[in-house]
């Protein structure tokens, strides 16, 4: 998409056979109406016992349960308008981090231009599991005056971008501040997905300032986790037209399951999860 908005501003300034009444509406246009695409570009290197397997191997049979969800997810946007989708879970170690990257680049590996915000300011794990190093971004954006887009780093030459969450903590202060209706706006324009990494609803008080503006919300929990009580806690909290369902990690596979190592299940009712 920046090669293309690059290319219609050069084509707009330098074409020598159009008139400047034509040319400078047109330039005008573009520079106002075409979203602001992020230049840098980094190439993940995660580690092999990341589970980054999306970035490791797209195609393997382990990857299967992000993809499934991924053709989920496109099935549920159709006539919903489901774009800016949050994931999350009861506490910490449930592997929201894990689903987020690896369902992020399932959309991307679609077509689907995928932008995801690392909204977890705590325990920032993003950047590390992709094999990258620590860069400036959600954090630094709360206390400079510039656009966020500066942030946004491609990751390789796929449909997907990543905002992290910064090199230090964020302030509860700061977020309650913050303009997050518009700013969550401005980052979904010109993206078909923005997901958001977000804290653990039940221990960090400032995850549930990120429920309101969002379309869905995704609940990660891993099997023999989380307590019952928890994950209803959690599922509790949320606008019940926002529940998309929960994601558990480490589920028994079933006879039909294609997945052979620490498959993935949905269920669109706490219920299910004993």
């Amino acid at each position: 998409m920046g090669r293309i908005y690059d290319a219609l501003l050069h084509a707009a300034q330098e074409n020598e056979h159009a008139p400047i009444e034509v040319r400078q509406p047109l330039v005008e246009y573009l520079h106002k109406n075409l979203p602001e695409m992020p230049k840098t570009v980094v190439t993940p290197a995660p580690s092999p016992e990341s589970r980054m397997v999306l970035f490791q191997a797209p195609l393997g049979e382990e990857a299967e349960s992000y993809r499934q969800l991924a053709a989920r997810l496109l099935q549920w946007r159709s006539g919903t308008g489901l774009r800016i989708v949050l994931i999350t879970s009861a506490i910490r170690g449930e592997g929201k981090t894990t689903t987020a990257l690896n369902l992020a680049a399932a959309l991307a590996r679609c077509g689907e231009k995928t932008l995801l915000l690392e909204a977890d300011g705590r325990c920032p794990q993003a950047l590390m599991r992709l094999g990258l190093p620590p860069r400036p971004g959600l954090a630094e954006w709360l206390q400079k005056p510039v656009p966020i887009h500066e942030f946004i780093v491609r990751l390789g030459l796929s449909p997907l971008w990543l905002l992290p969450a910064g090199q230090h903590e964020w302030s509860l202060e700061q977020l309650n501040g913050c303009p997050w209706a518009e700013m969550l706006g401005s980052l979904a324009q010109g993206m078909q997905w923005l997901l958001l990494d977000a804290p653990p609803l039940l221990p960090v008080a400032e995850s549930g300032l990120w429920v309101p503006h969002v379309d869905g919300v995704l609940l990660v929990a891993r099997r023999g986790f989380s307590s019952k009580a928890a994950l209803n806690s959690v599922w509790n909290r949320i606008e019940p037209e926002k529940r998309l369902g929960w994601i558990m990690n480490a589920a028994l596979p079933s006879a039909h399951s294609y997945a052979y190592a620490k498959p993935m299940a949905m269920a669109r009712r706490i219920e299910v999860i004993g």
